[in-house]
């Protein structure tokens, strides 16, 4: 996927940004606060329809002098070519796709991206909810229909804790794990499934880029350990008393946590911030590679601060890894280490091109050295 002809009109603090983005590296270089993150972020919510920053609240993106903002871009995908328009009004989203308007799902299918940050270092150590979302995103691109599924599973999980927590007959609650415990179980296997798959390549990645340390691998620890259908309603009948006098189930695919184990140890108890931040680009860039595989399309990849609390010989690793991927890539990085890239980058090749961002203002820079 490459984006192409991009307008941005009152998104945070860049009020007017019309950019044809290079089809190989764009670099955006730029003071803190000038506006590089929020630039990468008008390219994620275009494609995911998710602020960056601030769960699903679109309001607080809008610059503070407006009532609106909007975005549009032309993008080519293998041999389609459409475009894509994201307007937020008085608490309303505009979506088109080719000038029709489409629902959230229509709109972000296809749309796949990377986002890489600083701040995704913490998914080793944040709560098992941000490790889900992140893996429910992830294989959402890989099959569609897992989203409805996921839907469906949660507001069944709601409605069964309603039934735990009142005191509902518990006929009802057998009745509704008819529908409850087979995607309980479809879930789980499929979770369990692609992180399987998913470990090897990361554990290759992760010694790529790490090649002195420890080894590290995934495994996908799950709350309901059953093999069919019939086992998880005898599971749940067995643990019926138990859910009701807590009020909520206890068990399923909303408690399970995918983990990063070294011999046998969760490494969040002894890796650094620095090699945590490796293990999530290294899980990020397995599913990238697993993506391309799979789907045989290559999503667009952003990664926002590239340089921080990475030594030069890490980087180095990452840009060379970077490089095995014809994708579209949009990096920032802080004015006063643009030059670290100079090696990593070819500004002599037309695919790719540097800029400088300035208080939401974009303009190219023709040389590394402005």
């Amino acid at each position: 996927m490459v984006i192409k002809d991009l307008k941005i009109r009152n998104f945070r603090n860049i009020k007017r940004i019309d950019w044809q983005p290079a089809p190989g590296t764009n670099v955006i270089s730029g003071n803190n606060g000038e506006g590089k993150t929020n630039l990468l972020e008008t390219l994620y919510i275009l494609l995911n329809l998710k602020p960056l920053r601030m769960g699903k609240n679109f309001k607080p993106l809008i610059n503070n002098k407006e009532s609106s903002f909007f975005i549009r871009a032309q993008l080519i995908d293998a041999t389609e070519k459409y475009e894509k328009i994201l307007g937020y009004e008085e608490g309303n989203k505009k979506l088109q796709i080719d000038k029709q308007i489409v629902k959230a799902k229509e709109f972000i299918k296809n749309s796949y991206c990377i986002f890489f940050s600083p701040d995704e270092a913490g998914m080793v150590v944040d709560s098992p909810g941000v490790r889900r979302k992140l893996m429910d995103r992830f294989i959402f691109s890989l099959a569609s229909d897992y989203y409805e599924k996921l839907i469906l599973y949660k507001k069944l999980l709601k409605r069964r804790n309603l039934f735990l927590r009142d005191n509902y007959d518990s006929r009802l609650i057998k009745s509704l794990d008819k529908n409850f415990v087979p995607l309980a179980n479809e879930i789980t296997l499929k979770r369990a499934q692609f992180i399987k798959e998913l470990s090897p390549l990361f554990s290759k990645i992760w010694k790529q880029l790490k090649p002195e340390n420890i080894e590290l691998s995934l495994r996908y620890d799950k709350s309901l350990d059953i093999n069919n259908n019939d086992a998880g309603f005898k599971f749940y009948q067995q643990k019926y008393e138990q859910e009701k006098r807590m009020g909520r189930t206890n068990y399923g695919p909303h408690r399970d946590d995918f983990i990063f184990y070294a011999e046998n140890i969760d490494s969040k108890h002894f890796l650094s911030h620095g090699e945590r931040k490796i293990a999530a680009f290294s899980f990020n860039f397995a599913y990238l590679g697993f993506f391309s595989k799979v789907v045989k399309r290559l999503p667009v990849i952003m990664l926002d601060d590239i340089s921080a609390e990475l030594d030069r010989e890490t980087l180095e690793r990452v840009f060379n890894l970077l490089n095995t991927y014809d994708s579209q890539k949009f990096i920032t990085v802080l004015s006063g280490k643009k030059q670290l890239l100079e090696d990593f980058v070819d500004f002599k090749d037309e695919k790719n091109k540097l800029y400088h961002i300035d208080n939401g203002s974009l303009k190219e820079y023709e040389s590394i050295l402005q």
